[in-house]
């Protein structure tokens, strides 16, 4: 019966640590990306772009139960920021990137963005292409922010089932481990312990990079199902992407090398989560040269 109730004490901790960020720490993570002005305050959306999310929300037909659980705020980042889902009582986050602001290249100076730990000499090439990957379209912010919307809205009750093998797979390894495992042992116990939950833990986000794959496609699809203006702006977006990352491969120095590949797709020594960004370019520039036929 100890070992029973050790067991699914492990489990349910390990799923636990993996969704606590997205439900419970939400708040925590928000108040931690925001951007702050002087007065220690939170900045507000600018209106414009507050009317943006409105035409994105209205375009992928959003229900009003799903619009009141969603918090937009701003962000530091030059990505889109999302975390949470729609599905919980907890809601979900959406940041936007401080770009959204720019309307010209030449309004970026080093008083207006700056990376850490590098000190970056604005009369470069690179430093140039950087700059100019910073200001997008109206279409390009508009898929930005339809691909954070769908995001936290994609979780399903049919995706959270999928992660009842994983713990069906960890259960089984435990009891494996333990099987003939002298409880009363601490150091085997803790050691055996770390292994289960670092096995599940694995599990699980194999299955996340699985779904999140899958959700990719999916939202390609919904995507360019709008009409020219999201084709338009995802070819644009990634390429602005693609150009952005190139620039920062030099800027950044040996730790650009170590960060991004010579084609803007970032380096992955794991799982890459969505397709590589090279293919969301081709594929949305293939849609447009369609569209353009």
């Amino acid at each position: 019966m100890k070992k029973l109730l050790f067991g699914t004490s492990l489990l349910v901790g390990t799923v636990v640590i993996k969704l606590f960020p997205q439900t419970v720490l939400l708040n925590m993570r928000k108040k931690y990306r925001a951007r702050y002005g002087f007065d220690g305050e939170e900045i507000p959306i600018r209106e414009d772009i507050q009317q943006t999310i409105q035409n994105v929300m209205d375009d992928l037909n959003v229900s009003e139960r799903f619009r009141n659980t969603i918090t937009f705020f701003n962000v530091h980042d030059v990505d889109i920021y999302h975390a949470g889902y729609t599905l919980t009582k907890f809601g979900a986050i959406i940041g936007i990137p401080v770009n959204f602001e720019y309307q010209k290249v030449e309004s970026i100076t080093d008083q207006t963005i700056s990376l850490q730990y590098v000190s970056i000499d604005w009369s470069t090439e690179p430093a140039k292409q950087f700059r100019e990957s910073l200001v997008l379209s109206e279409n390009a912010k508009k898929f930005a922010i339809a691909w954070g919307i769908l995001s936290v809205t994609s979780l399903s009750y049919p995706n959270i089932i999928s992660y009842t093998p994983d713990v069906f797979l960890g259960y089984a390894l435990y009891y494996l481990y333990f099987r003939k495992c002298d409880f009363a042992k601490y150091s085997k116990t803790v050691f055996l312990s770390t292994i289960c939950v670092l096995t599940i833990y694995t599990l699980l986000t194999v299955t996340d990079v699985i779904l999140a794959r899958g959700r990719t496609k999916s939202f390609n699809k919904q995507l360019t199902a709008l009409g020219s203006d999201y084709i338009d702006g995802g070819a644009e977006y990634y390429e602005k992407l693609t150009k952005r990352n190139k620039a920062l491969r030099i800027l950044l120095g040996e730790r650009g090398k170590y960060w991004f590949q010579s084609n803007g797709d970032k380096v992955t020594w794991f799982l890459n989560e969505n397709r590589p960004i090279s293919k969301q370019l081709r594929y949305f520039n293939a849609k447009k040269h369609i569209m353009q036929v």
